[in-house]
């Protein structure tokens, strides 16, 4: 609304027609009065979408530690976030983000003993399959050896609070040896299929053995779609999943 009302203003005052954008390039103490009510997040979104904007932001270092100082008090500055202080405002605000976040051991939608165990260096991916949001671990180093199975957890159709997710064990079928050798480590990428009936987990690299020895450089591929009798329990269908070759 200030805005609005010193565009008013200049219009009359000058004679002319100015748009915001050139009210603010022409009179920087207007600039200087809003950048001064506004927060650091704040004045960055707008300068992603006012030219003004992000040309007073861009080389003016005292701005920035103007937002600092003024909303992170308690945090000191230190050289080691940054020779910048822009730089230093980003980092200061990720870590505030991270105080705010909570974890807990498990979440309050599992059920006791609902889980994938205890396992080093597993690889994990998200991915929707038939219109459903999937999370899905695999291989690492378990308790008893190195593994390559698959879980993916997912939300039963109804329900909330505990149980109202699920992990699904999925046992690949290893067709004529496309699998991968069991190693941990290895990257995993998800790959939807058209339709997004069906989806693809890229397994790449790993090690095979302890001390980081073994390392492979294969991509195997591992194609997971809905069961042909894919009348699961607790309104989650029955998962298939099955090693298969691309071709590279």
């Amino acid at each position: 609304m200030n805005l609005h009302f010193c565009s008013i203003s200049a219009t009359r005052a000058g004679g002319l027609m100015q748009s915001p954008g050139e009210l603010l390039t022409s009179n920087r103490d207007v600039l200087d009065g809003i950048l001064g009510m506004l927060t650091g997040i704040e004045a960055g979104r707008i300068a992603s979408t006012c030219r003004a904007f992000a040309h007073a932001l861009a080389p003016e270092e005292i701005i920035w530690q103007t937002f600092y100082s003024t909303e992170f008090v308690l945090h000191p500055a230190s050289d080691a976030l940054g020779p910048s202080w822009k730089r230093r405002y980003e980092i200061a605000l990720q870590r505030i983000g991270l105080r705010r976040a909570r974890w807990h051991t498990r979440g309050p939608w599992l059920e006791a003993g609902d889980d994938v165990g205890s396992r080093q260096g597993a690889s994990s991916c998200a991915f929707s399959l038939a219109t459903q949001g999937c999370f899905c671990v695999y291989g690492g180093w378990t308790d008893e050896e190195i593994s390559r199975d698959l879980h993916v957890l997912r939300r039963r159709s109804s329900g909330e609070g505990v149980g109202a997710w699920r992990w699904s064990l999925l046992v690949a079928a290893d067709v004529a040896s496309h699998g991968p050798r069991c190693s941990y480590g290895p990257t995993i990428t998800a790959v939807p299929d058209a339709g997004g009936q069906s989806v693809r987990l890229l397994v790449l690299g790993g090690v095979t053995a302890g001390g980081y020895r073994g390392a492979v450089g294969t991509l195997r591929t591992v194609l997971v779609a809905p069961a042909e009798d894919a009348s699961g329990a607790d309104g989650l269908p029955d998962l298939a999943a099955r090693w298969v070759a691309e071709g590279i």
